[in-house]
């Protein structure tokens, strides 16, 4: 009795074990066939599925929800892939990143969370042998102030992860007030244009060419004034490059050493170009920076405690 015991537990194992193997097997991918038929309706339901189920696990979305999808090809980790983003609504978009595996693609990592997206671009990286991803993100949000503002976000892969190597706005419409002693309204309104052009070679920069206008106007409505009633207090128009750092590895403007902690840093950002700066309120931005620091974290220094190196 008790050896039949014991050939019948052996036998729920296997058939436990060989279930759970099966159902493994069967684990849905992203095929070609699906990036082919991306319009198909059943086709994006699954897409969309797995999608939600390689990545992006704290986001509460339901497949159900999902909008438009835009599949970009590229080289992005050193081997064929592509970017998927899904639409939630109008203000969420997921983005993640696969790699071909014979006839599907492979999860790699997930770009994150985005309100609108514009565009989605992949731009060769010579000097890495892979392609970057550079994403346009509409901003339209109203915090205080009323705000519309593009971002370009560079996106590269690391060898673990995606990490972000370009990060700036590329435009900005943004108005707000102060209230007066008299109880009238000063509205202040800052714009922000850039064009960025993209250099690829053995040296490869963004050189970008940059508008700011700072208005202002005095009323007695806390509705945003329209345009003409606006009145150009100042301007100024300027250029920067950034250029791909291998040692970095990420777009920069400028090396530099830390006075303070006698770090090395990367000027990854000079706040004089924004608009901001030509606001009296918002002066000493003129003497910001953003750097970065080797271990990966993002601060904000004055000018003139950072030692540039190669200027």
């Amino acid at each position: 009795m008790r050896s039949k015991k014991w050939v019948i537990t052996a036998l729920l194992f296997v058939m436990v074990i060989g279930t759970g193997a099966r159902v493994y097997a069967v684990r849905k991918s992203i095929t070609v066939q699906d990036i082919e038929n991306v319009n198909d309706k059943e086709t994006k339901q699954k897409i969309t599925e797995v999608f939600l189920s390689d990545g992006h696990k704290g986001v509460n979305v339901n497949p159900e929800e999902a909008g438009g999808i835009e599949i970009v090809k590229g080289n992005f980790t050193g081997t064929e892939g592509i970017v998927v983003s899904v639409e939630f609504g109008s203000k969420l978009t997921l983005i993640s990143v696969y790699e071909k595996n014979g006839k599907s693609y492979r999860f790699i990592d997930d770009l994150g969370s985005f309100l609108k997206i514009e565009s989605i671009m992949p731009a060769g990286l010579k000097p890495e042998g892979k392609d970057l991803i550079f994403i346009k993100e509409n901003a339209n949000q109203t915090m205080g102030s009323y705000e519309n503002t593009d971002f370009m976000r560079g996106y590269f892969w690391n060898g673990g992860n995606f990490e972000l190597v370009f990060n700036i706005p590329s435009s900005i419409d943004s108005q707000w007030y102060d209230v007066k002693d008299d109880g009238s309204f000063l509205w202040r309104k800052v714009l922000h244009k850039s064009v960025a052009e993209f250099e690829n070679g053995n040296e490869p920069n963004i050189s970008r060419s940059i508008k700011n206008e700072y208005y202002t106007c005095s009323c007695h409505k806390s509705e945003v004034p329209e345009d003409k009633d606006f009145q150009l207090n100042s301007s100024n128009e300027t250029e920067e490059v950034y250029y791909w750092s291998g040692e970095w590895k990420r777009f920069i403007l400028a090396e530099g050493i830390d006075k303070t902690t006698q770090e090395a840093v990367a000027v990854i950002e000079d706040w004089e170009s924004q608009p901001y700066a030509l606001v009296p309120q918002f002066e000493d931005n003129k003497n910001k920076v953003r750097v970065v620091r080797r271990n990966g974290t993002v601060s904000v220094a004055d000018k003139n405690n950072i030692d540039i190196l190669n200027e």
